[in-house]
C-alpha cells in the first residue's frame, strides 16, 4: 500500500493526489527515503518490543532503481535504524515499471 499523507486540515490525502506532484517536483525520492527510514525504525521498535514480525515491505518508485546510490542509501538507512536486512522487502511501485531496454 502506498504512503498516505495525513494533513490536518485536509485529512488523509490519497497517493493519487500527491505522488504525481512529488514526481513532477523531484520530491518523490526524498519522500520515499523518509518513508523507508520510518518503516525501518518502526519495524526495529516492534521487534525490540518482542512482536513476532517477519518482514516489512516498502514500495520504491522506478526512479529510485535508476539512481546510482540506491543500494548505499538503503544500506545507510538499515545501519542508522539497526534493522537486520532480512526484515526488509523492497518492491517496485508505480505506473512506470522497470522494463528491459
Amino acid at each position: 500500500m502506498p504512503a498516505r499523507w495525513n494533513r490536518g486540515d485536509l485529512g488523509i490525502v490519497s497517493p493519487a493526489d500527491f505522488i504525481p506532484i512529488a514526481e513532477e517536483t523531484g520530491l518523490i525520492i526524498p519522500i520515499y527515503q523518509w518513508v523507508l527510514r520510518e518503516a525501518c525504525k518502526q519495524q526495529k521498535q516492534w521487534l525490540s518490543e518482542g512482536y513476532p514480525l517477519k518482514t516489512v515491505s516498502v514500495n520504491l518508485f522506478v526512479q529510485q532503481f535508476y539512481q546510482g546510490n540506491l543500494v548505499s542509501k538503503v544500506t545507510q538507512i538499515l545501519r542508522e535504524t539497526e534493522l537486520d536486512p532480512h526484515y526488509l522487502i523492497l518492491e517496485n511501485y508505480g505506473k512506470n515499471r522497470c522494463r528491459h531496454s
